[in-house]
């Protein structure tokens, strides 16, 4: 083994380690979800250092079982990266697909390595695991990550770059000479080797750290949006929703209609049946809305038992449907409560955006106008802020 290979390999494992101890040291500000992802990274970067300190120290003594060893340990690191990866956004790890495939390389290690004495095999069937597992990483950065950001775009292309490295050392293994060691291997293709390996340790680290962070700050602005007991926009966002179609709708002189909606009776229920039963009244009367709406419309918790629906590109009449149609909805909301059944009704008030409205508070000040008239004619029904159009209201006893 030459002095350079030798000294390559200590430097990524220090570097390896080193990063997984500042990844542990830095997860106790960030969520469960990517405190575990940052441990995840963590342990497979240590998984990793292991195996180069091995190889370093252990193949000139007991070269094949070295060598097992080093691949068998380094490749367990590639699905705990994957995971890191999946942990982020708390999706599923899919230990049915990843675990069988890590299976798959073992076996090209341990056939490499013991029977055919070529670390070519062994080498080429980890490159193979690591192709498919950051292939699918990348998707999912660049893809099918929710809120992605910079960091996600930046972190997905360093994926497919370390991927392209990872090709490369595959294509050599497979048309280069056989190899018996893995520090003969190194030495002779240090450019696909090393460099894929220095590479990892230095980079992907810092990326995976800049992606957590960018998903931590994502998770806080979307707290900051969200009503936490529906999961709703709260007011804020819809004030900021607001502005943003007024704008538009100056723009483009499309319509822009508002329904205020407000349950009748709550505070009977939250008397009667406790808040328990009045928080899944909230709930359902959510549901019960966003099962209603197109995905361009926007629902909020305004305050208390009070909600508020953005429709952009909707005139009053057909704003009028919709209002109706989650009238019906709400009404339909049938809770059990120990022996009771709790039932809701609501009063809908609509407005539509006019020339005079210079804010979203101007076109909820008109909708609420339409909702006091609803509560002042009998609850549960639907009106309208705008006299001149024709549409009835609704009402049920």
């Amino acid at each position: 083994m030459t002095e350079i290979v030798t000294s390559l390999l200590v430097l990524t494992a220090v570097v390896l380690a080193g990063t997984s101890l500042g990844l542990l040291l830095a997860n106790y500000r960030y969520p469960t979800a990517i405190r575990r992802a940052l441990t995840l990274y963590a342990g497979a970067n240590v998984l990793v250092a292991t195996g180069n300190l091995i190889i370093t120290f252990c193949e000139s003594r007991a070269p094949q079982l070295a060598q097992i060893l080093d691949l068998g340990i380094a490749g367990l690191g590639t699905p705990l990266f994957y995971f890191a990866f999946r942990s982020i956004q708390d999706r599923p790890f899919h230990h049915r697909i990843v675990w069988p495939l890590y299976g798959l390389a073992l076996v090209g290690v341990l056939i490499g390595c013991s029977i055919e004495r070529d670390v070519s095999i062994g080498l080429l069937s980890l490159d193979l695991l690591d192709i498919v597992l950051f292939s699918l990483v990348a998707r999912d950065l660049l893809t099918n990550f929710r809120g992605r950001g910079r960091a996600h775009y930046f972190t997905g292309y360093a994926n497919i770059l370390f991927i392209a490295l990872l090709v490369g050392s595959a294509i050599v293994l497979v048309t280069g000479p056989r190899q018996t060691e893995i520090t003969e291997w190194f030495a002779n293709t240090g450019a696909f080797g090393l460099g894929a390996t220095c590479f990892a340790a230095a980079i992907g680290a810092v990326n995976f750290l800049l992606l957590c962070n960018d998903e931590f700050n994502q998770r806080l602005l979307t707290m900051a949006a969200t009503d936490p007991l529906t999961g709703l926009a709260n007011r804020r966002k819809l004030m900021e929703r607001g502005a943003e179609e007024i704008v538009r709708l100056q723009r483009f002189k499309q319509p822009l209609t508002l329904i205020m909606i407000d349950l009748d009776h709550f505070k009977v229920v939250n008397d009667t049946h406790g808040h328990a039963i009045g928080d899944q009244v909230l709930k359902e009367t959510a549901h019960a809305c966003v099962g209603t709406l197109r995905d361009i419309d926007m629902v909020a918790r305004a305050g208390g038992e009070e909600f508020a629906i953005l429709l952009p590109q909707t005139p009053l009449a057909r704003a009028l449907e919709v209002a109706e149609r989650l009238r019906q909805a709400i009404a339909r909301i049938d809770i059990a409560a120990n022996s009771a059944r709790v039932t809701i009704t609501a009063s809908l008030g609509v407005a539509e955006h006019i020339a005079t409205d210079t804010s979203i508070d101007q076109l909820m000040i008109r909708a609420d106008r339409a909702l006091y008239r609803s509560k002042a004619d009998g609850r549960n029904r639907v009106s309208h802020e705008l006299a001149e159009i024709a549409a009835p209201s609704v009402a049920t006893s």
